[in-house]
């Protein structure tokens, strides 16, 4: 964690190194790691106990339900030791900022640097690595609590003090970067919020409002993919998405009593077979239209609009080389169409996109070059 409330120790570090004036501090705050462990392992010892009760009220256990039960609670002790034990007998690491440079302290050993020494800092695996002129390359604790703005300040305060006009108030001038850099990355965070939420909620006059913000002309048509009528609605297909999630959890756990390499007759004579044939074909037909179900395509008469969950692309018409249809079949569906773009990327429609023959017209009637593929 930053602290600005600063112990004797780092006024004592900056008479001895002679960095100037201590200004912060950065710990390592090792407790976000153990709270994710620990709710990840009691979420999972609470799913397996459940399990088990099931299993006991239905069936009884057997040897090999409790073989099965018995693996799972050994893997997982032996990740809570791969885990916990290193996180426990990590020793924590402190970064004592200065005027003129910063301090690291990990177990008994301190390593002073100058601003004048730092050459570059990169990211790799999720640690920030300070490259030095003269030394060895010094690597931060990932467990540092806000390290990504430790190593911003330490990055922007290596360039300005390279500066003529940055040695002065360096303080100062790296927080008016700091605020710089910050402004322009949240900018890019409202933009990236923006899309994100058109991605996710669609409104009447979405169509329109997104022709008018880009300029691509008038509104053509507009047309969704994954579920129709009464289905579209959040409240009403979620709570089935996440029932058929969990049936499939427990039936496949339920489901190593029953196999050993091969299913055996009593169960495929069993209702248990009924109940994942039945399973299957809902799944089959839910699944993939709840995962496509954010799919819309706005059309107008200078582009189109593609929006899936997770991407938002618009295309002008005469950026469109070519369009390459593709069967699709009613269950596993494969991509209704791939567009090829003058730039060099493709895009891929969803399959389960309605309407498709309209879809596929209007494509037609903007588009010169268009394949056919078997």
């Amino acid at each position: 964690m930053i602290s600005t409330q600063l112990p004797d120790e780092a006024y004592q570090l900056a008479t001895e190194y002679g960095l100037g004036e201590p200004i912060r501090i950065y710990r390592t705050n090792k407790r976000p790691q153990f709270k994710i462990f620990g709710w990840a392992l009691a979420a999972t010892f609470l799913t397996v106990l459940i399990i088990a009760v099931i299993a006991e009220a239905s069936s009884g256990f057997t040897s090999t339900t409790l073989f099965v039960f018995a693996i799972v609670v050994a893997i997982m002790l032996l990740l809570s030791l791969v885990f916990f034990i290193p996180l426990m007998l990590l020793r924590p690491t402190t970064v004592y900022i200065y005027s003129s440079g910063f301090i690291t302290h990990h177990k008994k050993n301190y390593q002073s640097v100058r601003w004048e020494e730092i050459e570059w800092v990169s990211l790799a695996r999720d640690n920030y690595i300070i490259y030095l002129t003269s030394k060895k390359p010094l690597i931060l604790s990932r467990f540092i609590e806000q390290k990504e703005i430790l190593a911003q300040e330490i990055e922007l305060k290596a360039r300005l003090i390279k500066q003529v006009e940055g040695r002065e108030n360096l303080e100062q001038q790296f927080e008016l970067m700091r605020i710089r850099r910050a402004g322009r990355e949240q900018e890019k965070e409202n933009i990236s919020a923006e899309k994100q939420a058109l991605i996710a909620h669609e409104t009447p006059e979405e169509a329109f409002k997104l022709g008018e913000a880009y300029q691509l002309g008038e509104v053509l048509a507009t047309h969704h993919a994954g579920f129709k009528s009464i289905l579209r609605k959040k409240a009403i297909s979620m709570p089935i998405y996440y029932t058929l999630l969990l049936a499939w959890i427990l039936l496949l756990i339920g489901a190593f009593s029953h196999f050993s390499f091969f299913p055996d007759r009593d169960f495929l004579q069993s209702a248990y077979a009924c109940i994942y044939l039945a399973l299957f074909l809902a799944s089959s037909f839910f699944m993939p239209r709840a995962f496509a179900r954010f799919v819309r395509l706005h059309f107008y008469t200078e582009g189109f609009i593609a929006i899936e969950s997770g991407s938002f692309e618009v295309v002008p018409w005469e950026q469109v080389e070519k369009v390459i249809y593709h069967k699709t079949m009613p269950i596993f569906s494969s991509p209704f169409c791939h567009i090829y773009l003058t730039n060099g990327e493709t895009l891929a429609i969803n399959g389960y996109l309605h309407n498709q023959r309209a879809a596929r017209q209007t494509f037609d009637e903007h588009v010169i070059n268009k394949v056919q593929a078997g």
